[in-house]
């Protein structure tokens, strides 16, 4: 069974040698915390998808800046457990173009935080997609969308400050949309 995560099918590959054991783990505790992705199929990198790895490595890099588009695409990296990877190596990840990286054996839960992270990507574009959005922008290019989730996110589920700079047009629609996002 496929877990849709945002109208679209979430995909899994392991970017590692010899993960069986671990493979079936984390596929277990994944389907436990209610995702239940698919293998990555050649080509079919739409949507959001979870790459597990044992090392960081150029071709890990390579296959990241692919799948995920330059970034276009929400890929999560995750290191398996007991991967020679520590957490300052990841930040070479997130330049790569994955949305999030993190250790499976340094966080709690490791299999609901993915969950997480797909509801919360999930409401996320949800949100980009609704009307009083997409009647007042326009535009697709990866980077705008980029900036959009980012100011979505912010609006949505924190009560932080934001400062936006840029012409006042600018401005005034950017804090609109926020505040359309967060409801209010």
């Amino acid at each position: 069974m496929e877990e849709k995560i945002g109208g679209a099918v979430t995909w899994l590959h392991f970017f590692a040698d010899g993960v069986s054991q671990d493979a079936e783990n984390i596929k277990r505790s994944l389907a436990n915390a209610g995702v239940d992705p698919h293998p990555l199929a050649s080509g079919t990198t739409d949507g959001p998808g979870i790459v597990v790895f044992d090392t960081l490595s150029p071709g890990l890099c390579e296959f990241l800046r692919e799948t995920s588009r330059n970034g276009a695409e929400r890929v999560l990296a995750v290191a398996l457990p007991e991967s020679s990877v520590n957490a300052p190596e990841l930040w070479a990840l997130l330049d790569a173009g994955a949305a999030d990286a993190f250790l499976w054996d340094r966080v709690r839960d490791t299999a609901s935080q993915i969950a997480a992270r797909l509801d919360r990507w999930q409401a996320v574009d949800s949100l980009l997609r609704s009307p009083v959005v997409t009647k007042k922008l326009i535009g697709g290019s990866p980077v705008w969308k980029t900036i959009l989730r980012q100011i979505v996110e912010v609006a949505r589920f924190t009560d932080a400050s934001v400062l936006i700079l840029g012409g006042v047009t600018d401005r005034a629609l950017q804090m609109r949309r926020a505040n359309r996002a967060n409801g209010q």
